[in-house]
């Protein structure tokens, strides 16, 4: 059933099912948005009905129009939240008809944008992908420097493969806040432990131990997931997280450091030193971006997954007229440098296109 939904299918069924809650609420919606007669689908009951109709919508590429006929039809913010992640979902797993990379980790192309300088990320992804491999993986470098790129690509394989489930959080002005149990819940609701949330420990002040059980009834949950988890921290650089925060996530970083636990994985972006016994246990990936020869090393890949021949000196010179294009503005630069090598790696792609 999960078809392009991927790992998202589950997800789709308990929102259909919350905001649909009876027989006739989900016929309504298959017959006035999608226009079709869900009893032609399935003569069961609710739950059939739902699982039916992501089916349907599976079957007849039809994923995104279910979405946009769930949000009209009740547009709360239980199902705005599920649409803005299963789209973004879909965004990264539709395939461009112009590239296709030969294994989703080497990918250099994600979206409509460049993965420029990635090369140690691919390396140690190859690692973390394997049943013995490093569980932690911390990426350092300075603002703009390609982090999120990294969350890009990783989504992107976890999309492509469907063998691991990535959840993760970006602390930022508004989260940098968040107290130790509201990161677990928000981690926990991407895991779809929602029946669960209510032995998780609670935060009543007399628990010196919180986080750990907090760290323990996390790692629970974990284990009865189908797939290994890959719990992404991003943005820790761009505010300052509480210390009992901080300490949850190095508890969370030493636990999937653990000999045995094959299930779990952290990647921490932009931390602050990890303590000293878990440092023979960090696959670091310090970020130092050299845009020329990153952008060289970008389209002799690009040429490679196509199997055409590259013209080194027609690269260079490509490379030439796009830096000139972006210019010397560090606003958002390496954003601006990915887009920009996507667009023109589409133009080799289809010249007749662009030409036209």
């Amino acid at each position: 059933m999960p078809g392009a939904f991927g790992n998202h299918a589950t997800n789709v069924l308990q929102v259909l099912l919350h905001a649909f809650p009876s027989q006739s609420d989900l016929e309504r919606l298959a017959w006035f948005q999608l226009d079709v007669n869900l009893e032609e689908l399935t003569k069961g009951h609710l739950k059939d009905g739902a699982e039916a109709l992501i089916r349907w919508a599976v079957r007849h590429g039809k994923e995104r129009a279910l979405l946009t006929a769930m949000l009209a039809e009740q547009p709360t913010d239980v199902v705005q939240a599920l649409v803005a992640t299963v789209e973004e979902h879909l965004d990264v797993v539709a395939p461009l008809p112009w590239y296709s990379s030969p294994r989703p980790v080497d990918a250099c192309i994600v979206r409509d944008c460049a993965m420029l300088d990635r090369e140690e990320l691919r390396r140690h992804m190859r690692t973390m992908l394997t049943p013995t491999g490093t569980n932690i993986l911390s990426v350092h470098g300075p603002r703009h420097s390609g982090r999120s790129h990294s969350v890009r690509l990783i989504r992107h394989v976890e999309a492509e493969l469907g063998t691991f489930k990535v959840v993760d959080i970006t602390l930022d002005d508004q989260t940098g806040d968040l107290r130790p149990h509201d990161l677990v819940r928000s981690l926990a609701y991407q895991l779809n432990c929602g029946e669960a949330l209510s032995w998780m420990p609670s935060p009543d002040g007399q628990n010196a131990r919180i986080s750990h059980d907090l760290v323990d009834w996390f790692v629970a949950q974990v284990d009865q997931q189908d797939l290994p988890t890959w719990v992404v921290v991003d943005g820790m650089d761009h505010c300052r997280p509480r210390e009992e925060t901080l300490e949850l996530i190095v508890l969370l970083a030493a636990t999937a450091d653990r000999r045995g636990m094959r299930k779990l994985r952290v990647i921490l972006l932009g931390f602050p030193a990890l303590p000293p016994h878990l440092d023979g246990a960090v696959l670091e990936d310090p970020i130092a971006f050299d845009e020329r020869p990153a952008l060289i090393e970008f389209f002799t890949r690009f040429f490679a997954h196509r199997r055409e021949r590259a013209d080194p000196d027609a690269i260079e010179r490509a490379v030439d007229g796009l830096l000139a294009l972006v210019g010397d503005s560090p606003h958002n630069r390496l954003h601006r440098l990915s887009r920009a090598a996507a667009r023109l790696a589409r133009q080799f792609a289809e010249p007749e296109v662009h030409d036209g």
